[in-house]
């Protein structure tokens, strides 16, 4: 033991030793540094002494507390906190099928009496973006056909508004009224107000939002139960292998004819792309397959594929996991051929001020529609590459994912 101390009483003088050395390098008064250390001392030890107090403070009132009987605990009648039911991991939005209905109807009602974007969502007339093309291109772009009811012309800023639009950033901006800001529908994306009034707000869907609301009231809870675990189990069983996906599709012909079958399937694989995706690219071909052979009737598929656009453009997703969600929808679109509805996405996505996310999904697009949009399209959609690269990436310099589209538009052109 008397070793030990003299180890330690050793160690502590050459402490004292290296220290007095030190403060002779230095040129540091003796005198003054014993005060200042005496000082900090003191300071420590008052703050340690300040601390015991408080404590001991709080324990005594702990202590002297009143004490309140059972029989008057039990006879409180002020109001107690309502806890809410925790969604389950299909549900990605707060609100119900109800709500999602009231939410369209009185989204409209804005639209026609005294919304404050109401000037600004309608569809334009012009197309800024045909005489932009004109310039480079003899045939001007146009929509998919002159006979959709649904197309939307390409309404897209010049390069001298690109360039003025940095200017007016600072402008003051008009205030408007939040009540109407909350009761828009929410897009993860900024999407024209044609695409969403055609696309997403629409009787259509309405009609649906409330078939699932019904299937919700109509079937009994244990078979909505199995329902959820048989989807959960099969999607997470989904592999690049298309027969394991057919047998896949088979096991979940039973529960299938109904609409919140539809409604938690859209859920799981949008949970899935999340993170499966967004790691694994080209897994998104497995579930867009998927999707498109589960139904036989086209009227049953239209409703399941008009389920799934809304809770992907609807759901509030992380930026790092947007592209793997979107390339599933991109790729339901490749695999059943719907390049109308391809161009229509794309009018809408382009018509409007970007974010940071409309880069990622713009990408997304162009690496799973380019080549078989160039292949059906050929010199309108070359023009519209053209504005992409020269005019739209310009709307924000330092994107991270603007070299990769320059990249992808560039290679798709030299492939005319």
């Amino acid at each position: 033991m008397r070793d030990i101390d003299e180890e330690f009483r050793k160690i502590d003088e050459r402490k004292f030793e290296t220290l007095n050395k030190k403060l002779e390098q230095l040129k540091i008064d003796r005198e003054k540094w014993n005060k200042e250390f005496k000082e900090l001392v003191y300071k420590i030890g008052l703050e340690m002494y300040n601390k015991e107090i408080n404590k001991n403070k709080i324990q005594e009132k702990k202590i002297n507390q009143p004490k309140y009987s059972n029989n008057f605990i039990k006879q409180d009648k002020s109001p107690k906190t309502k806890f809410f039911e925790s969604k389950n991991n299909f549900s990605f939005q707060n609100n119900t099928a109800k709500d999602k209905i009231s939410n369209i109807d009185f989204s409209k009602t804005l639209a026609n009496n005294k919304n404050p974007f109401a000037d600004i969502l309608k569809k334009s007339t012009s197309s800024i973006f045909t005489e932009e093309i004109e310039k480079k291109e003899e045939t001007p772009i146009s929509a998919v056909s002159d006979n959709s009811d649904k197309s939307e012309q390409l309404n897209i800023p010049t390069q001298t508004e690109v360039e003025n639009h940095s200017h007016d950033k600072d402008t003051e901006q008009p205030n408007i009224d939040n009540s109407t800001k909350e009761e828009t529908i929410f897009t993860n994306i900024p999407l024209t107000q044609h695409f969403i009034d055609t696309s997403i707000n629409t009787k259509e869907y309405s009609t649906i939002l409330k078939l699932i609301e019904n299937d919700r009231n109509k079937i009994q809870k244990g078979q909505q139960n199995k329902i959820i675990l048989t989807v959960s189990k099969r999607v997470s069983q989904i592999t690049t292998d298309t027969n394991q996906i057919d047998k896949i599709i088979q096991t979940l012909d039973p529960i299938k004819n109904s609409y919140i079958f539809m409604e938690y399937l859209s859920n799981k694989i949008i949970e899935q792309a999340r993170v499966q995706v967004s790691q694994h690219k080209d897994s998104y071909k497995s579930y867009a397959y998927l999707l498109s052979k589960i139904y036989d009737q086209e009227k049953t598929f239209d409703s399941l594929c008009l389920i799934f656009k809304n809770k992907i453009i609807t759901s509030k997703i992380e930026e790092k996991s947007i592209k793997g969600v979107y390339l599933i929808y991109f790729g339901l679109l490749d695999i059943k051929n719907n390049l109308k509805e391809s161009w229509f996405f794309l009018a809408g996505l382009l018509n409007v001020e970007p974010n940071h996310s409309s880069f990622y999904v713009l990408e997304s697009f162009l690496s799973v529609l380019g080549d078989k949009m160039l292949e059906e399209y050929k010199e309108r959609f070359i023009g519209l590459l053209k504005y992409i690269r020269d005019t739209y990436l310009k709307m924000f310099e330092d994107e991270p994912s603007r070299v990769r589209i320059e990249n992808l538009t560039t290679k798709i052109i030299n492939k005319k």
